[in-house]
């Protein structure tokens, strides 16, 4: 399911939209400075990753419901001859909040709290680079039922009743 996100995603951030950013490419496991020690990267860059998720507890049928962390890692050249790194978070934040519910993976949900960081160490600076972060939260549902799911089955996409009202109350400030 988490392989299955993190294509979708890389099919959809590869769609034309930011000239010179070719470079997109799902990362296996953790992006962090040593990768930029490690891997040859060619900025501006995209790195999609699965930052992990909360415990979670099996229903009754053994489904299981968990809010996974994803982060697309924007690497870009300190002195930019290109799109600079906020223009590239700026353009990856839109794509992640347009990202189409009919090209989301089935069982997962839309994506939600969107964050966008600046990451600056004296060591990414050293390198001549410039490293920013989108990261956000999206509901992944694993287990015998999300097999089965389809367009019929809403819990596909989402909380409903209840746990929508819950949602939606929270969101508002009325919970």
């Amino acid at each position: 399911m988490i392989n299955e996100v993190l294509s979708a995603l890389q099919g959809h951030l590869k769609t034309p939209g930011l000239a010179g950013v070719t470079d997109i490419e799902v990362a296996p496991g953790k992006f962090d400075v040593t990768e930029l020690a490690r891997k040859s990267l060619r900025p501006p860059a995209l790195r999609l990753c699965f930052l992990g998720a909360a415990k979670s507890k099996a229903s009754p049928n053994e489904e299981r419901r968990f809010d996974a962390a994803f982060s697309v890692f924007i690497v870009t050249e300190a002195k930019a001859r290109g799109p600079v790194g906020a223009q590239i978070g700026e353009w990856v934040v839109d794509r992640v909040i347009l990202w189409p519910v009919s090209q989301l993976v089935r069982g997962a949900g839309i994506p939600r709290d969107l964050r966008f960081d600046a990451l600056y160490t004296s060591e990414i600076d050293q390198r001549g680079i410039a490293l920013h972060a989108v990261s956000w939260v999206q509901s992944v549902r694993l287990g015998s039922d999300e097999i089965d799911a389809g367009p019929h089955d809403p819990m596909a996409l989402g909380p409903v009743g209840a746990e929508l009202q819950q949602t939606l109350a929270g969101e508002l400030g009325n919970g």
